[in-house]
């Protein structure tokens, strides 16, 4: 997910990994199971607005196919 003041929350489920670019392009990896427990309070708030964004989208895609179904 890109963010407006160009840092990025990039997810690998292949890897299961998280890839976090700040505002200064610096890039940090942390594993997908520990990286909400992380001390970087940026890629936190950032991790959390994206699992909420995924979230809603699996929801309303599911939403959508069970009004088709029915």
């Amino acid at each position: 997910m890109n963010f407006t003041d160009k840092t990025e929350v990039i997810l690998s489920s292949e890897h299961k990994m998280l890839t976090y670019v700040n505002k200064k392009s610096e890039r940090s990896n942390y594993p997908l199971a520990t990286a909400l427990e992380s001390s970087n309070t940026e890629m936190t708030k950032r991790l959390k607005y994206t699992k909420e964004i995924l979230a809603h989208m699996v929801f309303c895609i599911c939403f959508i196919i069970i009004f088709i179904v029915e």
